[in-house]
């Protein structure tokens, strides 16, 4: 069993990747989209934009390192969540909304911990 505490070097980076997932919750949610079809692909030109607003908008931005480097797992999360895209719904929506959900019920579980 490790003694580490939650000051260890990977509670700061958690912290900073729950508020990045907030951050990009909100902007999916709130900002402006960019969506269309290219032959039978939805194409989310705006995507891009939204994690750049998302990190500025972070108590602690990510590097642009890190944030390269977060966008391959981001972007795989949004190819496994949106099985079948609906070119009148947004895509940004919806994964905000996916988002949305799991941050509350990440929230419910840490009370529910608490709670015992």
């Amino acid at each position: 069993m490790s003694n580490q505490t939650p000051l260890s070097a990977e509670y700061p980076l958690t912290l900073q990747a729950i508020d990045f997932f907030e951050k990009l919750r909100d902007e999916l949610l709130n900002g402006p989209h960019h969506q269309y079809i290219r032959r039978n692909r939805i194409c989310v030109g705006c995507f891009k934009q939204h994690v750049r607003e998302a990190n500025r908008k972070m108590s602690m931005p990510l590097n642009p390192y890190i944030l390269s480097r977060a966008m391959i797992p981001v972007t795989a999360f949004i190819h496994a969540v949106i099985n079948h895209p609906n070119a009148e719904r947004s895509v940004c929506i919806e994964v905000g909304e996916i988002l949305e959900d799991v941050i509350a019920r990440r929230i419910i579980s840490v009370n529910y911990l608490f709670e015992e």
